[in-house]
């Protein structure tokens, strides 16, 4: 079992440089292997020749292997090695069929990010003890721009190893259908043709898990399973393909360790309870006896971070993850993320971006945590542009944290397709949360999560050119990037007239922060923060609000509420300045009643009946405040409230998104009806002309404006402005539905 007895074999292909060693003979007497060039961000493989007959070679108890790289400046870098099989994929009618190229060994990868000479040592340990191996290879300065890392100037945005501003554009691509890895071989190249530099990808047990039990039926899974801690060779291959064909077409990926599912263990909308087959459930052999106990239990944890290990070991060098995500969408303990994180950190020679979903406060806390991400989803189309929703999630989570976020997921209705709303490919829900998202101080643009049943098959990838393409002109890592403080969008005219303002029922489950109380303002703001979509009885006294609005009309209106769906009945009780002005029941049951629909709740054994009809007060001209609550039954959902009769034509229904730091400004102008719920009606998109902005908080001094067509991905034109104390004032072109600018 010792490493150096035979010359070594060293070549390079496709940029990686491979040092195969074979034999032994004590270290002293190894011979010098010739000196190889290689390209900075490039991958050095070292294929220690060790034995293959370990009862788990995962197990770092049984045997570990260390690579240490030592840089021209006397850096060290620490990565473990790992234990690999190579394959070949074909399709056969469809479906990826793998054949093993030759036989399972040992590999340790790094990659170097500085030019020089390095030198290596590779450590061997198992029972019988400690073998060694050296060597060196000089690195030239490459084109690659290293990894990707939080910005040092821009708390929200990140860049790459040389200071180049990455923006995250891209998609949700979770899982492959039957053709395996030649399902992302088209999306990735269908994607970074278009711009697209991310996705986010589930190494789940359908896709390209490494641990699962075993299923001799077959069943939904892809990958040759052999239980807890001991991992599926030819998915890890799979794995490397897909990073491969990422880099490829320009794309960083976030790899998804695992999904909520793995952990639930009662039934599931979609059927995703998957407990009972987890190879950690003890009646399957492993340390847990319930989903909790996997978090807390020590042999777990010490299973949990093999796995880790192992991620890092084969993947770590690779310049195509752009960070770690733990969990989709699983409530894990503060403490568990915590020391995960720390472990993965101390472990990581390439210090990856690190984060999960779902956080919390304690869990966005964390240090190692670098990022925050939300999902947020419509229900049964109860949000009609996302561009409001993705806004709120990024103003608050940066604000609180100071960290980089991500929408990285979002839809029009988490129980199905945005193709059941927008058949035709028009994309506008898309394109909303991605130049929203930009707007917003996020990291990117949003990511939306129906990739294989409507990006892919609508070709709508067309959506991330133009932003991808206006991101380039930005210096988003080297700008301290502050929201955009600005005057309601005006539009001068001869005879004022008064139009509806919506405010869009935005916060979901909970209680939403402070009283409840918001102000409505003639100019089309809306102070107070997201309103509540649910209105919860005094059965839940711990969630239960009572929002408030005060208004001041010029002239009468009527305050109507929309109410989407209720849950086991419910009474929306409305009071204007104390009184009641309605009490209307909204029951929910079986059979025929004034719902639209209704549906049996078995989990819960009650009725969800879905309304999608608007209740309202007629509301006399002046000062006013309207309370609404739900009196009775479990709780009422409401998608929007409206006062009719209130918005003056001044103050178009325009949102005004966007940016500043220093001299410079990103600004992104939307009418608010280009949603897909107008589009979907058939409604024409105007043409607004003259509509004027002022800008506040931009240095004194001349400007340039340059206008960009956010669906051709083009400039327009530019104007020379000047900014004073008072703001920088200048009118939009005539657009429809958006455009966007950038002005220094």
């Amino acid at each position: 079992m010792n490493l150096n007895r035979n010359l070594c074999l060293l070549l390079i292909l496709g940029g990686t440089l491979y040092h195969a060693i074979a034999g032994a003979a004590p270290p002293e007497a190894a011979p010098t292997p010739p000196t190889l060039r290689l390209s900075t961000y490039d991958t050095v493989e070292i294929l220690p020749d060790l034995p293959t007959d370990y009862d788990n070679p995962f197990d770092p108890e049984q045997i570990t292997v260390t690579g240490i790289f030592t840089s021209p400046k006397g850096k060290a870098f620490r990565t473990p090695g790992f234990f690999g099989q190579e394959f070949t994929s074909a399709l056969r009618d469809g479906k990826e069929v793998l054949t093993s190229n030759g036989e399972p060994g040992w590999k340790v990868r790094f990659s170097p990010n500085v030019p020089g000479e390095w030198t290596y040592k590779v450590y061997a340990k198992d029972k019988d003890g400690l073998k060694l191996l050296n060597g060196d290879f000089i690195v030239r300065p490459g084109k690659e721009k290293g990894f990707i890392r939080r910005s040092q100037k821009s708390r929200f945005h990140l860049q790459y190893d040389d200071g180049t501003p990455y923006f995250l554009i891209g998609e949700n691509v979770g899982w492959a259908g039957s053709r395996g890895t030649h399902d992302y071989e088209d999306w990735y190249s269908a994607l970074g043709r278009a711009g697209g530099n991310w996705a986010r990808v589930w190494l789940v047990h359908w896709n390209m898990g490494l641990e699962w039990t075993p299923d001799p039926s077959g069943g939904n899974e892809r990958g040759t399973y052999r239980g807890l801690g001991r991992y599926a060779l030819d998915n890890a291959w799979r794995i490397d393909r897909m990073l491969e064909l990422a880099k490829k077409n320009g794309i960083a990926v976030m790899l998804t360790f695992g999904t909520y599912g793995d952990l639930k263990d009662d039934a599931g909308f979609f059927n995703e309870q998957n407990w009972e087959r987890n190879p950690y459930n003890a009646k399957n052999g492993g340390p847990a006896k319930t989903p909790a106990d996997f978090f807390s239990n020590p042999a777990a944890r010490a299973l949990y971070k093999q796995k880790l290990r192992y991620l890092v070991a084969r993947y770590g060098h690779n310049t195509a993850v752009q960070s770690w995500e733990f969990w989709n969408e699983a409530n894990a303990p503060a403490d568990w993320v915590a020391e995960m994180s720390q472990y993965l950190r101390d472990l990581d020679p390439y210090d990856h971006l690190i984060s999960t979903t779902y956080g919390n406060e304690e869990i966005w806390k964390i240090p190692q945590i670098d990022f925050t991400q939300t999902h947020f989803y419509g229900d049964t189309g109860s949000i009609t542009d996302m561009a409001g929703v993705v806004t709120s999630q990024n103003v608050e989570h940066t604000q609180k944290y100071g960290k980089p976020h991500l929408v990285a997921e979002f839809g029009i209705d988490w129980r199905k397709t945005d193709r059941e709303y927008d058949p035709k490919g028009l994309g506008i829900s898309l394109h909303n949360g991605l130049w929203s998202s930009a707007m917003s101080r996020g990291m990117g643009g949003a990511a939306i999560w129906w990739w294989d049943n409507y990006v892919h098959p609508l070709n709508l990838y067309r959506e991330f050119t133009p932003l991808a393409r206006f991101a380039r002109r930005i210096p988003w890592s080297r700008v301290e990037w502050k929201l955009l403080e600005a005057d309601p969008p005006r539009l001068p005219a001869a005879t004022k007239t008064y139009t509806d303002l919506v405010v869009p029922a935005r916060f979901g489950w909970g209680k939403p922060p402070g009283d409840a109380a918001y102000t409505l303002r003639p100019n089309g703001q809306v102070e107070g923060g997201d309103a509540p979509q649910y209105l919860y009885s005094a059965g839940k006294p711990d969630l239960r609000t009572t929002p408030r609005f005060r208004i001041r009309s010029e002239r009468p209106g009527r305050f109507t509420v929309h109410v989407q769906d209720v849950m086991s009945g419910g009474t929306l009780r409305i009071r204007v300045d104390g009184k009641t002005a309605l009490e209307q029941p909204l029951p929910a049951g079986p059979g025929e009643g004034p719902w639209k629909s209704t549906s049996h709740q078995p989990q819960y054994n009650t009725y969800l009946a879905t309304y999608d009809r608007s209740y309202g007060v007629d509301v006399p001209a002046g000062e006013h405040v309207i309370e609404v609550e739900n009196a009775t039954g479990d709780w009422i959902r409401v998608s929007e409230y409206r006062m009719t009769n209130y918005r003056s034509s001044e103050f178009p229904a325009i949102r005004l998104l966007g940016m500043h730091g220093g001299k410079r400004a990103v600004i992104w102008v939307q009418d608010e009806r280009s949603n897909w719920k107008e589009a979907q009606a058939g409604a024409e998109p105007r043409l607004w002309k003259g509509v004027q902005l002022r800008l506040k908080g931009m240095t004194p001094g001349a400007y340039r404006v340059f206008w960009w067509d956010t669906r051709k991905g083009v400039s327009l034109t530019s104007t020379l402005v000047r900014a004073t104390k008072e703001g920088l004032t200048f009118t939009v072109p005539e657009f429809r539905r958006d455009i966007a600018a950038e002005i220094r």
